[in-house]
Formats: structure tokens, C-alpha cells, sequence
């Protein structure tokens, strides 16, 4: 079952890659429709809510194809085109990963949330990656205008390690494997549950991105809650996760952290804020999103009064029995 569900998405990133070609791309451009089908192809594969008509119509249909030219370039530098893509907006770490895994899924993996838990890595670890990264790649992990491509530089050491253990030829066949394992279920041996647990690994792969989820369900953070933009950029204060606005038409800054977050956060908040009270029209608050309690973070908040902390569950966890409180 696992070798028909692999074929079923191997059938979509050839797709992929017969619409480049039947184009001409990256000579000529892609139009809208075409665009449209590669993002049709892609959800298929993995179920990506940020693939949709406003991520090429908000920026230029030209704009687009232009950062998408230079990501499949590879003649230019990994980290060069890394870049270039993250600073069209709207685009980040996943799509990103999303993108270079369907053109290329023996030398690109497809990372989220959900597959870089399963490897249960301590921050020693993922640090250690970052730092391999910046050897292997020539960029300063300190540079804040690689941020972001630092981290996923960070992932493609870490799933290549992840491939090599697993003995597996490309990254699609690592992801199979990642989310069979997080789920700990029985993959269904008949052809009318076959679809149902495909969705039910693009259910783990689209919610797998906390940020991304909260990004297009706001009303779970807070009832009223719509979303201004998605990891903004405040100049030297560094990106805001989620600009939100409340029903009162106040500012909203939402800080996501994945697990247990110290205190720190808190002055990185208030550095956003900060910058929405000097830039934005109307009063901000902050809103920090974690998984666990941290005894640090709440006596830090409690000084502020314009600060909250919320908590998330782990919503791509599956289990055939229910969880307890511990869970």
C-alpha cells in the first residue's frame, strides 16, 4: 500500500515537471493557468493551503515567475535562490521546501512541522545542523537577511542524514516513512480507504506548520481575530510571525513558538510591537503562542499588561485512543 500510495504521488511531481516543460519554462513564462496547475499537482502531494491564486496575483504574475526562474536555477548558488524567493511574500520555509522537493525530489526534501518532530531532535542537534549548514552552503547563521534560508538549508542536512540512515533513493520515499511512523496506524489494505489516508497525511503535512495553520484559522487564537500579514518584515526588529487585528480594530502581534519558550520571546514581542506602535495606525497588544507552560515566560508577561500567552496542542497527532491531559 505504501508502494501504490508513493506511485499515486510520483504520478503528480511528473505532472509537475510535464508542465514546465510543455511551457518552455523557465525560457518563457508561466500565465495563471499554468501556475494554477503546478499548484493543483503540488497539493497533491501535500496538501498546501498557501498555494493559491493570491500568492502569484498579490505579488505579479511576472514577479513570480521570475523568483521561481532563479529557484530552479542551479547554476546560481543554493543560498542565492533561497533568498530571492523568500522576499516575493507570502512565501515561507514550507512552500519553499514545497517548491524545490517537486522539481527536484531526489536532492530536495519536503520539511514541515510534523516531519522534523517525528525525528525528535533536541536543539543541540538542530543547532549543530544550522552550523553544518553554514559550512557546507558558505553563510553566516548571524545574518538576519538569511534567517530564514539558514533554517532551510538546516532541513536539507538533516533529511539528507535522515535518507541516508533510512536507505531510501529520494526524500518523497523519507516522508512516507516519517509520517507512517508518527502516526502509528495500519495503512488501509482497500481501495476505498486508500483516499482517506492520503488525506490524512495532507491533514498532518498542512497543519503540521503551526504558523502557517493559525495564519488561515485566526479565530482559533481569538474570536475576531483577522489576519494583516504573515511573517512581516519590521526592518532591523527583525519579522513578525502574525499581524493580526482584533474586532476592535486594535494591532495584534502573534508570536509562535514551537514546544516549551523561555522569556526571551518576550522582549522579542515587545521589539514588535515597538515598531507596530511607531509604523501602524491604533493601539497594539501581543499575543505569544506556546505549546508547554514555562514558569520564566509567565512571571515576564506579568509585567506587561499588553501581553497574553495562549497554548496549542499538537493538532496533527493521530491516535486510535483518546488523549489524556498529559498528552
Amino acid at each position: 500500500m505504501v508502494e501504490r500510495l508513493r506511485t499515486d504521488r510520483t504520478e503528480h511531481i511528473d505532472k509537475f515537471t510535464e508542465v514546465l516543460e510543455e511551457v518552455n519554462f523557465p525560457e518563457d513564462d508561466l500565465s495563471e493557468n499554468q501556475i494554477d496547475k503546478l499548484f493543483w499537482h503540488m497539493r497533491r502531494v501535500m496538501h498546501n493551503r498557501a498555494l493559491g491564486s493570491n500568492l502569484y496575483s498579490s505579488i505579479g504574475i511576472q514577479s513570480f515567475n521570475n523568483g521561481l526562474r532563479i529557484l530552479f536555477d542551479e547554476s546560481i548558488s543554493l543560498v542565492r535562490r533561497i533568498d530571492s524567493f523568500l522576499t516575493l511574500g507570502g512565501i515561507g520555509r514550507v512552500t519553499t521546501s514545497h517548491f524545490l522537493f517537486m522539481r527536484n525530489p531526489e536532492k530536495y526534501p519536503l520539511t514541515t512541522m510534523a516531519t522534523r518532530e517525528v525525528l525528535g531532535l533536541d536543539e543541540s542537534q538542530l543547532t549543530d545542523a544550522v552550523d553544518d549548514a553554514s559550512q557546507i552552503y558558505n553563510i553566516a547563521t548571524n545574518n538576519p537577511q538569511h534567517e530564514r534560508t539558514i533554517k532551510i538549508l538546516g532541513d536539507i542536512v538533516i533529511f539528507s542524514k535522515a535518507k541516508e540512515i533510512l536507505e531510501v533513493n529520494d526524500f518523497y520515499a523519507v516522508n512516507l516513512l516519517l509520517w507512517d511512523e508518527s502516526r502509528e496506524r495500519t495503512i488501509p489494505e482497500s481501495n476505498e480507504d486508500l483516499e482517506e489516508y492520503q488525506d490524512s497525511l495532507m491533514l498532518a503535512s498542512r497543519e503540521s506548520d503551526l504558523q502557517e495553520y493559525l495564519a488561515n484559522h485566526p479565530n482559533l487564537i481569538e474570536e475576531g481575530l483577522e489576519l494583516i500579514e504573515k511573517e512581516k518584515p519590521v526592518g532591523s526588529a527583525g519579522r513578525i510571525d502574525l499581524l493580526m487585528r482584533d474586532s476592535t480594530g486594535r494591532n495584534v502581534v502573534v508570536e509562535t513558538k514551537k514546544g516549551r519558550s523561555n522569556d526571551s520571546v518576550v522582549g522579542q514581542t515587545s521589539r514588535y510591537m515597538g515598531w507596530v506602535s511607531q509604523n501602524m495606525d491604533g493601539p497594539v497588544r501581543g499575543i505569544i503562542v506556546v505549546a508547554d507552560p514555562d514558569d520564566r515566560l509567565l512571571l515576564a508577561v506579568a509585567a506587561h499588561p499588553t501581553l497574553s500567552v495562549k497554548y496549542y496542542r499538537k493538532f496533527y497527532r493521530l491516535s486510535d485512543n483518546p488523549f489524556n491531559d498529559n498528552s
